[in-house]
């Protein structure tokens, strides 16, 4: 069985270092996926296909420094391993870890990119022991089994084909590539499920949900002598790499330091009972900076619906104004028509007089031009409307 020597202090420093940096939940991912042991029960429990497959801790490879780097060197996070099973091709598995709250929709085009390296390294390393056989009819490559691994407690959105990120491809059919991947969505399997795996995988990835205080206590209520059955057996280098996730846990939750040693100290003694023993208080505490922050919320949605209601009644009264003002230009507008119908009823009268007395239609002209304020133009128009010869 490998071992390992037993991690001291100072990693403590070194977990506080990573917490402070924005690769916090990666590094405790890194933690169980960078293990032989602890990857191939996590193959054997959770990926698809390999369940019943029996793979040993000494047939993983661990190749990602020979691919992470090419392709995205900002994922810290991702594993590649090369699996050589006895009497079978090796295979080859990608982890994707995504530990962010965000859906990351290009997880798929990633995934294809690492895939294609796989495949060129590979054909190149075929070629270089035996030229030309990629061109055989017999040559196949390695399978590669792509696998996100999502800490977030959000629903996974990302469409898990990678045809879905390419568009029209309903019109192309299979002349698209396409694959799935394999998402293993961590806050899908309860605290009792992980527990009763039973493992040291499973038991790690519980660890991997505690966030904050309320995950603390869901995991107090977990029955300690089940925790105590599954890390009793544990080598000390596995019971190591719980107290470095432990360690990560706890400062990410800014848990004082000596405190996190105490509990990370119970954990390497393999003390589960006392674990969380002296943190009550501070769970009490943060319980209460909860429920002081949802009367803070409560409060600031209440002001905030006054305020709405507010500015719906200003809203309200704006519209109301608006209407009366309509009313009043609709009421001026009947008012300005009836004198316009006034004034065209005395123009005509005024013609029709002058025309019984036989006066000069110039002169007639003029006058309505006078008295009405009407133009030359308009006065011939009405003259022409309303004077009978």
């Amino acid at each position: 069985m490998q071992t390992e020597k037993k991690e001291t202090v100072p990693f403590a420093e070194e977990a506080r270092g990573i917490v402070l940096n924005d690769r916090l939940r990666d590094s405790s991912s890194k933690i169980i996926f960078d293990d032989s042991v602890l990857c191939a029960q996590f193959l054997k429990d959770y990926v698809d296909g390999l369940k019943d497959v029996e793979i040993q801790p000494e047939y993983i490879e661990d190749v990602s420094e020979r691919y992470v780097p090419l392709i995205a060197q900002e994922r810290y996070s991702d594993t590649v391993k090369r699996i050589k099973i006895p009497n079978k091709t090796a295979l080859y598995f990608i982890t994707l870890i995504e530990h962010k709250s965000e859906v990351d929709y290009n997880v798929g085009m990633q995934i294809f990119r690492y895939i294609y390296q796989i495949w060129e390294d590979y054909e190149k390393e075929m070629e270089a022991n035996h030229k030309g056989i990629s061109k055989g009819k017999g040559f196949q490559y390695p399978p590669v089994i792509p696998i996100v691994y999502y800490e977030g407690k959000e629903r996974w959105t990302a469409p898990l084909e990678f045809k879905e990120r390419i568009s029209m491809h309903e019109m192309f059919g299979d002349m698209i590539p396409n694959f799935t991947y394999q998402l293993v969505r961590l806050n899908d399997y309860s605290n009792e499920e992980l527990l009763d795996k039973g493992d040291a995988i499973s038991l790690m990835m519980l660890l991997n949900k505690i966030r904050n205080h309320a995950d603390v206590e869901q995991f107090m209520r977990l029955p300690i002598q089940r925790l105590e059955e599954i890390v009793s057996p544990m080598p000390e280098y596995l019971v190591n790499k719980i107290a470095q996730i432990f360690r990560v846990c706890l400062f990410a939750m800014n848990t004082p330091e000596a405190e996190v040693e105490e509990i990370v100290s119970r954990v390497e003694e393999k003390n589960m009972a006392r674990l969380f023993e002296g943190m009550e208080v501070d769970i009490q505490a943060d319980r209460q900076r909860r429920r002081e922050e949802e009367q803070r919320i409560a409060e600031g949605r209440q002001e905030l619906e006054e305020g709405r209601q507010e500015l719906e009644e200003g809203r309200q009264e704006l519209e109301e104004g608006r209407q009366r003002l309509e009313a009043d230009r609709q009421l001026l507008r009947e008012q300005q028509h009836q004198m316009q119908r006034m004034k065209d009823l005395l123009i005509q009268n005024y013609i029709q007089i002058a025309c019984m007395e036989q006066r000069l239609r110039s002169q007639v002209s003029q006058d309505i031009q006078k008295m009405f304020g009407l133009s030359d133009v308009l006065a011939t128009e009405k003259l022409d409307l309303y004077w009978k010869e």
